[in-house]
């Protein structure tokens, strides 16, 4: 399957790739069971308030390699975590007038969530997305969502992994995020 994704990645339609290998596909995770996907897509919104339809799995969960430049198409395995993409207007909002009117809060954020906070800053919100990673429990959905997540790992085939959620703005913003980041690895594969 990698050696057919590398194909289509310096031939094909950016946008379409991803359609095809990251939005609109039963996540590799699942092993080709829709219902059970749209099962878990379900119980999870119910828990974060989200329409089901606007949960996607994304990473190596969902295509079955990683699409980081910097991970070499490593293969998902035992220790993968499970990342998600949530599309949600209202909540994108909310988190971002959260990190925005910190204030004198900012000076108790942890490394980890500085160096978030300055990606969120200089690129992330850029793309219209946020990555809850550091800065959920920063956020007023935050524990609802860190309890959803927590919950989802008790449940095949998420049992035991970490899940990391990002929120898109809408779709527009998730389809143009990661068309963005495989034209990033496609100039890298070309230059190899």
């Amino acid at each position: 399957m990698i050696d057919s994704f590398k194909t289509e990645l310096v031939s094909d339609q950016l946008s379409l790739m991803v359609q095809k290998w990251v939005i609109d596909r039963t996540p590799h995770v699942f092993d080709g069971n829709q219902i059970e996907y749209v099962i878990w897509k379900s119980q999870l919104a119910e828990k974060i308030g989200v329409d089901g339809r606007a949960i996607t799995l994304i990473g190596s969960a969902s295509v079955g390699f990683s699409l980081s430049p910097e991970k070499n198409y490593r293969v998902f395995n035992e220790d993968s975590d499970i990342d998600i993409a949530i599309v949600s207007a209202h909540h994108f909002e909310l988190a971002w007038h959260s990190i925005r009117t910190l204030g004198a809060s900012i000076h108790g954020l942890n490394h980890r969530q500085r160096n978030s906070l300055m990606d969120h800053r200089s690129r992330l919100i850029y793309w219209g997305t946020f990555d809850t990673k550091h800065l959920l429990p920063k956020l007023p959905f935050g524990k609802q969502w860190f309890n959803a997540f927590e919950q989802m790992t008790a449940v095949d085939p998420t049992r035991d992994r970490n899940i990391n959620a990002r929120i898109y703005r809408d779709f527009e913003s998730l389809s143009a995020y990661h068309t963005n980041n495989l034209n990033v690895l496609r100039t890298a594969q070309l230059e190899n």
